[in-house]
């Protein structure tokens, strides 16, 4: 009787417990890519940011979001209509290099971590920023001789709308 006692808790332990421990062993580490970054979250928030290489969580608690780490590019795909001081009418395109500088905003002011999001808001922000920035100048020629101007100053409104994202714009160029 003995045995058979013995025999079972052995199959219980080797069919049972064994597969669920690899289970856990298994989900409890995560590879992060060289030109990525991860968050780490739980239901009480952010637990941390790591970088590239192998990482530990604890299972079914922790929550891992992979980012890229690099700076992206967002390109107009055609030229938007302004208005300067004088209503004289003005095509521009752009060109703006961003990147995630803090990861815990960014993460937490995205859905589910889709980090497309935040390329979306660089470009909304742009259009109001650039308009309101335009009405300081009469002439498409006062606008080209101060276009490095223009360009610091559409980034640094643009910074200054996303940081609370976690976005750090790195630069705007602007095209006449």
């Amino acid at each position: 009787m003995k045995t058979v006692k013995a025999v079972i808790v052995l199959l219980i332990l080797i069919f049972v417990l064994l597969p669920f421990s690899a289970i856990l062993w298994i989900n409890s580490s995560f590879l992060v890519d060289k030109d990525h970054n991860a968050v780490v979250s739980r239901r009480s928030g952010v637990v941390g940011v790591v970088g590239p290489g192998k990482h530990y969580k604890i299972p079914l608690i922790d929550h891992v979001t992979k980012f890229p780490s690099g700076t992206f590019t967002i390109e107009s795909s055609e030229p938007e209509e302004f208005y300067l001081y004088t209503t004289e009418e003005i095509r521009l395109s752009y060109e703006i290099e961003w990147s995630i500088c803090t990861p815990e905003l960014a993460y937490k002011s995205t859905v589910n971590g889709d980090y497309s999001w935040l390329e979306q808001s660089v470009v909304r922000y742009w259009s109001p920023i650039t308009m309101a920035l335009l009405l300081n100048y009469d002439s498409k020629s006062d606008l080209i001789g101060e276009i490095t101007l223009l360009d610091r100053s559409i980034r640094d409104g643009l910074q200054n709308s996303l940081k609370d994202r976690g976005v750090c714009v790195k630069n705007v160029s602007t095209k006449i």
